[in-house]
């Protein structure tokens, strides 16, 4: 619905991160919520409970150990911006790690420890905002793990898991090392 020129409830939702839209699209969607405005509480209603499950999962740990892209100086790292650096770090567990442009870390098979860092999330927004960029729960699951600080202190922390395998194994369980090699033979 628009007020005043301005989109209300679930158009102001689609409309983020998106392009300006056409006439056309804005009639759609006026039409769209004047016929189904059960639909449209619905889908705040969904956002509401999601959110209510991130705002649990931050306050239960607001560490987070990244493994490939989150990590600094890589592509996402802006998604976890304002969270503070903990430290480097390797799972304790073994996993395997694979890739295909992207990393994928795989818990039913042990192979090698995971290298990456460790952060301390800032907000709610920001686990929100890596569970939107992981696909989660859809793609990675994101689940809390034991890692090893540069310290050799264990941390507990959340990571992302993935059961896709890609087409390289990394068996040094480091992403960030594996993908300058790449870069070399460009």
């Amino acid at each position: 619905m628009r007020r005043n020129g301005k989109y209300t409830n679930a158009s102001k939702i689609l409309k983020l991160n998106s392009k300006p839209m056409g006439k056309s699209k804005e009639i759609f969607m006026e039409q769209r919520e004047q016929e189904e405005p059960a639909r449209i509480d619905w889908q705040e209603q969904l956002m509401i409970e999601h959110y209510e499950v991130i705002n649990k999962d931050f306050h239960k740990n607001k560490c987070i150990f990244v493994y490939g892209t989150l990590q600094k100086d890589e592509g996402n790292h802006h998604y976890i911006l304002d969270s503070k650096f903990i430290s480097k770090a390797t799972t304790k567990h073994k996993y395997l790690l694979t890739a295909s442009g992207i990393p994928f870390v795989d818990k039913r098979e042990a192979l090698t420890t995971v290298k990456g860092e460790v952060y301390q999330l800032s907000s709610v927004g920001e686990l929100a905002n890596v569970d939107r960029l992981e696909s989660h729960p859809i793609w990675y699951k994101r689940e809390i793990i034991t890692v090893i600080d540069s310290n050799g202190n264990e941390l507990e922390a959340w990571i992302y898991f993935n059961k896709d395998r890609g087409k390289h194994t990394i068996e040094d369980g480091d992403y960030i090392k594996y993908y300058k090699s790449l870069k070399k033979n460009w």
